[in-house]
């Protein structure tokens, strides 16, 4: 999926795409996804630091690459568009702070996305239980 707007006219979180899944899957897949999705992105997270660390451009860019499918499969499309901000860092910036603030902000942004998710979550929960 192309992501075209930037991070900043993102919401966090396109429910739309959730309830859709809903409709396909319910409820327990829905739950399975967002686990798969925090745990991947936690995954993803390591091995961009790492990436980072060691210098590996071609890391860098398969983890946020990954990580930006994940976040569009999930409706977190702001994440995904920072991740493709990060992405789109040259292979020399990854030896400069451009590369560690932009992680930075993916870091907040999977955090963020994280949060929606978890409430999204919790309120199907609620009204499901009513």
């Amino acid at each position: 999926m192309a992501v075209k707007a930037t991070a900043a006219s993102q919401s966090v979180l396109d429910e739309s795409i959730l309830e859709d899944l809903l409709q396909l899957g319910g409820q327990p897949f829905i739950r399975d996804l967002v686990r798969s999705f925090a745990e991947d992105s936690r995954r993803a997270i390591l091995e961009t630091e790492r990436a980072l660390i060691t210098q590996d451009y071609g890391l860098w860019h398969d983890q946020l690459h990954m990580l930006k499918g994940g976040a569009s499969d999930v409706g977190a499309f702001r994440l995904a568009q920072l991740c493709v901000e990060a992405e789109n860092i040259k292979p020399f910036e990854i030896t400069t702070e451009t590369a560690r603030v932009r992680l930075d902000v993916v870091r907040a942004g999977l955090d963020e996305a994280q949060a929606a998710l978890t409430t999204y979550l919790d309120r199907k929960q609620s009204v499901q239980q009513s």
